[in-house]
């Protein structure tokens, strides 16, 4: 049995979430404040059967307005207000979570036996349940609302707004768990809209519920605290519940325990040989008489239980020279600290060992584990190790062919963690705008790509592995065709757009021929995307300097692949306009006519990739002799081109100088050039365009 889906409703800003889980690991990834938390605590609060956890600001906003006019109608006795008084109608406007079972096996029956809703299911159908965090008793929360708020308005109270609570909101906003609770129902297999109540909650036997929360309390060196660390008490917490010597002792923890009472006798003995001289002298005050009253014995005990987390210190390095836990770095603790919770979790769910109980019962078929954030502290390196392990450790010495699921879910910012678990297994939380309604909607990336198109899709998760990509956790996203423009790109933006240094923006290198292999995935995210392409123009299959009027075409597949271009002439190219250059979230942006002055002329250029546009949108830096005095490479070429008397002749001698050895100019200009310093490029009219066009959609 396995858990396949997951809806969220009506939980903060998750209106109407999807989700489905992978077999082993699923990864919440998005942007900040995308609704990957908000995702997490919903899992925890329902499946984890907490409903004091719940807040009425886990209703989405947009849902207020509605209940407080539920409370104004019942106020005011409309007839409306009848509708309300049945449960039905307050689920529309209620935080609720639907689980699907699904995979479930004859021997897993007596577990399920009380989600089956009739003869007529069979073992290869799924269960469907929906948890309401819902009124317990419509009627006393009416009756109470109306009794409250009535004095409330009675009152004579003279200002422009009334410092109590004057709606059904702010009411709720006080009492919400005195009224509210979690309900559970079945849901019909033919009509979802059919919900049968259940009795209590009915997950129990299901699946065992583990959770890792974000909020771990590490303090750092500086942090002196006389209690014991989180890590020290998580220790002692594994050691009683999975290796403490008096539950189901063994002949070795027998000799333990033997040995602990030894040490309690001599300290016991101890303790009275010290102290005998000041009894004595204790006497001689007429106590303990000899007669009436008992004597003094002091006597040592040591709980073992309390030995770990009292009297026991965690330290690293060598019995030589040992250095306090709160010394060892913030990463090595939050990792030892997630290894020995995922031990525990495993041997609870198991009942294996310390754990194993008298209650005869045996294991939930479902262990699902809930991660917030593992990363914290943890450089990259640990990261990918943590994540490729910690499945390993929660399914350890269980046989292929058992009968349990082991299900991790893991919410993270960090690429490191997703460079490690395949595309298939992410789920992107895309937050969305529609008027004044902001949501967030989960996109199942592995849906992303059609299905007859598995080599792209293919290809972009091989490509996405290859490099470092924040993708998945910015507000925008720039598509370059090459490593000049990465390089060049950030300089740009620092000096002429530096509205944008303050955006995370993920700058992506790809070649210009497999840019819209990406066009899927950029839909699919819905953040604003520029691709910044080159005209590479051609003529019978050559690579030419762009003319007008010569039957020149542009060789972009993005023109065709993305902006679906059926006519790629140079000449009709060049006159599209920036409209007509946007597709959905996305501007497609490439070379354009420059005006230039040569020799006192006003002349038009056309660049063919980035590295000339360079060149003739900064011609007067090329050009002077003392700004390139002592260049070489790249440079000099270029400055040398630009001395022609004739600009076509100074268009071919760039055009042959950056054949083949266009990256080199890009790194020429860092290493001659101080970024910060007065001889700033400016940027290529066609990039400019661009960034301005990301500046607009980001609100900029």
């Amino acid at each position: 049995m396995k858990i396949n889906k997951i809806k969220i409703k009506n939980f903060r800003k998750l209106r109407n979430c999807h989700i489905n889980l992978s077999d082993r690991e699923t990864l919440f990834v998005g942007a900040n404040n995308s609704g990957k938390t908000s995702a997490m605590h919903a899992l925890m609060f329902f499946l984890g059967n907490e409903p004091s956890k719940f807040k009425f600001t886990d209703f989405p906003i947009n849902n207020w307005e509605a209940i407080n006019s539920i409370g104004e109608s019942w106020i005011k006795e409309n007839i409306d207000a009848d509708i309300f008084n049945s449960v039905k109608a307050w689920q529309e406007y209620c935080p609720c979570l639907q689980i699907c079972l699904s995979n479930i096996k004859a021997q897993e029956l007596p577990k399920i036996k009380h989600l089956i809703p009739d003869l007529s299911w069979e073992l290869e159908h799924s269960l469907h349940i929906c948890l309401f965090y819902e009124p317990k008793d419509i009627n006393k929360l009416r009756i109470d609302f109306i009794k409250y708020i009535s004095q409330i308005r009675a009152l004579d109270y003279q200002g422009t707004e009334l410092p109590l609570p004057n709606s059904l909101k702010e009411f709720l906003e006080k009492n919400i768990n005195l009224y509210f609770s979690i309900k559970a129902y079945l849901v019909d297999s033919n009509d979802s809209s059919i919900l049968s109540p259940l009795p209590s909650y009915p997950f129990k036997e299901v699946f065992k519920l583990s959770i890792i929360p974000a909020q771990r309390k590490f303090a750092d060196s500086t942090e002196i605290d006389s209690r014991s660390s989180n890590l020290s008490e998580e220790l002692s917490n594994f050691y009683n519940r999975h290796l403490n010597p008096k539950i189901l002792p063994t002949q070795e923890d027998l000799n333990t325990l033997l040995n602990i009472k030894h040490l309690q006798d001599s300290l016991s003995s101890q303790l009275n040989d010290s102290f005998s001289e000041y009894i004595n002298e204790l006497k001689k005050l007429g106590y303990p008489s000899e007669n009436y009253d008992p004597n003094i014995i002091l006597e040592s005990f040591i709980d073992n239980s309390e030995i770990l987390k009292q009297n026991t210190k965690i330290k690293f390095g060598d019995k030589s020279s040992p250095l306090p836990e709160e010394l060892n770095g913030l990463g090595y603790r939050n990792l030892i600290y997630i290894f020995f919770k995922l031990l525990s979790f495993k041997a609870e769910w198991q009942k294996v060992g310390k754990s194993i109980g008298d209650d005869g019962e045996t294991p939930a078929p479902i262990h699902l584990v809930l991660i917030e954030e593992p990363e914290a502290h943890l450089h990259s390196q640990v990261q990918q190790v943590f994540v490729k392990k910690a499945y390993e450790i929660l399914t350890k010495d269980l046989q292929d062919d058992n009968p349990f699921t082991t299900q991790m879910v893991i919410s993270t910012h960090s690429s490191y963690i997703i460079h490690e678990v395949g595309f298939e297994n992410l789920h992107y939380f895309k937050r969305c705008k529609v008027k004044e309604n902001f949501h967030t909607e989960a996109i199942d990336l592995s849906n992303v790509f059609e299905k007859d198109n598995e080599k792209n899709k293919k290809f972009v998760s091989r490509y996405l592995r290859t490099i470092h990509c924040d993708l998945f956790f910015a507000n925008a996203i720039i598509l370059v065709e090459g490593s000049a423009e990465r390089m060049l790109l950030p300089y740009f933006i620092r000096h002429h757009f530096q509205q944008l240094e303050s955006s995370y923006i993920s700058l992506l290198e790809v070649n210009g021929a497999h840019a819209h292999r990406f066009k899927p995935l950029i839909e699919a995210l819905g953040v604003p995307c520029l691709v910044l392409t080159d005209l590479d123009s051609t003529y019978q299959q050559r690579k030419v300097i762009p003319l007008l009027n010569q039957g020149q075409e542009s060789n972009c597949d993005n023109l065709t692949k993305w902006l679906n271009l059926a006519n790629r002439t140079l000449d009709i190219v060049l006159d599209i306009p920036d409209t007509e250059k946007v597709v959905k979230n996305t501007f497609i942006s490439y070379q354009k006519k420059i005006k230039i002055q040569w020799h006192n002329q006003e002349e038009i250029v056309i660049p063919y990739t980035f590295e000339d546009s360079i060149v003739f949108s900064n011609l007067q830096i090329f050009k002077d002799t003392e700004i390139m005095k002592g260049t070489t490479g790249m440079l000099k070429k270029m400055h040398e081109a630009t001395l022609e008397s004739n600009l076509n002749k100074c268009c071919q001698k760039v055009f042959k100088a950056l054949d083949g050895e266009k990256a080199k100019m890009a790194l020429d200009i860092l290493y001659e050039f101080e970024p910060q310093g007065n001889e700033l490029f400016s940027p290529p009219n066609y990039i400019q365009d661009g960034l301005k066009w990301l500046s607009g959609q980001l609100g900029l």
